[in-house]
């Protein structure tokens, strides 16, 4: 027994290896689901991250001029989209606020491209 009032010392203890554990467990073998992802360790290294890039302005008068040709003013334009987006989507985009995205921006030129058509189509019969 040690003087210490039964508690071990630091130098009482005998040295250990440190082995690694073999696991069978699935978790262990996936990737990370964290969503903090590293983009290019090289590139953070050298502090040049990628830029962000955002509508060009002609993008951005070509949407303009196609919501105005369907006499929807930004928030009716939102409306199209059937709920999936804000009430102020467009003021965003409009605004240069959202990056760029060449999915987003096919899907709103289409959009209204059709809206336009059916609009177009409705007076026509109308008449």
């Amino acid at each position: 027994m040690n003087n210490d009032g039964g508690f071990k010392r630091f130098q009482d203890f005998e040295p250990v290896t440190l082995t690694k554990k073999k696991t069978n467990n699935s978790v262990a073998n996936e990737k990370s689901k964290s969503n903090i992802h590293l983009v290019n360790k090289t590139a953070i290294d050298n502090e040049e991250l990628p830029k962000i890039i955002y509508y060009t302005t002609d993008q951005l008068n070509q949407i303009k001029n196609l919501r105005e040709l369907c006499d929807l003013n930004q928030e009716q334009a939102s409306m199209i989209f059937g709920g999936s987006v804000k009430k102020d989507f467009f003021n965003k985009i409009e605004s240069n606020k959202l990056k760029f995205d060449q999915t987003t921006f096919n899907t709103i030129i289409r959009t209204l491209n059709n809206y336009l058509k059916n609009k177009n189509r409705k007076q026509k019969q109308s008449t």
